[in-house]
């Protein structure tokens, strides 16, 4: 089993990988949206809002990506998604914050669309994680738990989008038997990093219409910082 990886901004994710890997990307959680006036008829007042749960977002629920929020919202890129996003979940030191993308996102972003998960696999993914897991013959799905320090194995074709986001409360790291391919999640993201022996995940992702951030050798764990901050 590989060991789970504590991810840090100081060096490019791809020289953070183990050895066995040579290529990621970060998979974007969608947003999920629920049908129009499903969240009306449940809240008790305006103010308040009411979350739908895994079971109900599986049945009723779709995703919606990033890009169509972005272009919805106005907002430029999906880095400045991103940020929106860490903005509205405290995740920013208060000098990085941008209050003005997240008020972009927060218009568009109202009731019976939510924003995507964090910290674990999006129940929206998980059959395509699956299926990338078991693309070269694999059976079982190992995992980690770093948290509640507990690991375990499961047949790939057995498993469950609810049984995939009842194996960890938060972090957890995902790989086959024969370690082609790794999955795992990081505190304060809104993505799943996807780790692979193959040189070129494009032909992967884009056959599963997947939204990803491909990695290249200048690419940190907070991609989206760059562009608007310099390196720290």
């Amino acid at each position: 089993m590989i060991d789970y990886i504590w991810l840090t901004g100081k060096s490019p994710l791809l020289k953070q990988l183990p050895e066995q890997f040579i290529s990621a990307a970060f998979l974007l959680h969608p947003f999920e949206k629920m049908p129009d006036g499903w969240e009306g008829k449940r809240r008790m007042n305006k103010q308040e809002r009411f979350f739908s749960t895994d079971e109900e977002k599986l049945v009723l629920g779709k995703a919606v990506k990033w890009e169509e929020v972005r272009n919805a919202s106005g907002l430029n890129s999906l880095d400045e998604v991103a940020i929106a996003l860490q903005t509205f979940i405290g995740a920013l030191n208060r000098e990085y914050e941008r209050k003005d993308l997240k008020e972009k996102l927060s218009a568009y972003v109202s009731t019976d669309l939510y924003l995507p998960v964090e910290d674990s696999p999006s129940l929206f993914i998980a059959e395509n994680l699956m299926r990338i897991l078991s693309s070269k013959g694999a059976n079982k799905l190992i995992y980690s738990d770093p948290i509640h320090n507990k690991s375990g194995s499961l047949e790939i074709s057995s498993i469950t989008p609810l049984e995939l986001s009842g194996l960890a409360y938060k972090e957890i790291l995902i790989t086959d038997e024969n370690q082609d391919f790794a999955f795992m999640n990081v505190i304060d993201s809104f993505a799943t990093v996807l780790m692979s022996k193959e040189e070129n995940l494009d032909e992967i992702l884009n056959a599963m219409k997947m939204e990803a951030v491909i990695c290249d050798e200048n690419t940190y764990v907070d991609w989206y910082f760059d562009k608007y901050f310099g390196r720290r």
